[in-house]
């Protein structure tokens, strides 16, 4: 029989560390709880690297398209310059003045004499 004038004695058990540390120490990825849970946190790994492959992708066809541009921008300038660019309305004043005398459009830009009986 125990006597209640003695101070029970403490079990010695491990100090609980903090959740903070369990975190940040990766202690609780030794958790049986936690190990079931390992595909997923694969499967989420793998995901969050084809995001980032797929945002690098991006960010090179991003910077080519700005490329093109500044080329396509040069190419009209050069054509404003040397009086080979015809402004969209002209361009459409001019295909309206060769329907009218004639000329049939065949292609998007291709032209050609309808020659009628």
């Amino acid at each position: 029989m125990k006597s209640t004038y003695r101070k029970k004695e403490k079990e010695n058990k491990e100090p609980k560390t903090n959740w903070f540390w369990q975190i940040f120490g990766g202690e609780f990825l030794l958790s049986p709880k936690i190990r079931q849970w390992y595909p997923y946190f694969i499967f989420l790994a793998l995901l969050i690297g084809v995001i980032l492959l797929s945002e690098r992708q991006i960010i090179k066809k991003k910077q080519i398209i700005k490329q093109k541009e500044i080329e396509y921008k040069e190419e009209i300038s050069k054509l404003k310059r040397n009086n080979k660019f015809i402004p969209y309305n002209q361009n459409q004043e001019l295909i309206l003045m060769m329907e009218e005398e004639g000329f049939k459009k065949k292609d998007e830009a291709m032209f050609k004499i309808v020659v009628e009986d």
